[in-house]
């Protein structure tokens, strides 16, 4: 992965910077695992952005 240096490479996954999927350019198109790909396309969206600073998942917790 070129964002966390996961290796696996049987598992990694192209990513279109540009999001255009048409553009297969080199310079576009970046090698991610699974993890960094998904935060990639959904974290920036993530109704989890939005929780004030400070707050902490506890542990135990089914998300913690």
């Amino acid at each position: 992965c070129e964002r966390c240096g996961y290796d696996k490479k049987e598992i990694l996954n192209v990513h279109h910077k540009d999001r255009d999927h048409d553009n297969n350019d080199m310079g576009n198109l970046e090698l991610l695992c699974p993890n960094c790909h998904t935060e990639e396309h959904y974290f920036k969206k993530s109704w989890m952005n939005d929780m004030p600073s400070g707050y902490k998942i506890r542990k135990g917790a089914p998300n913690g």
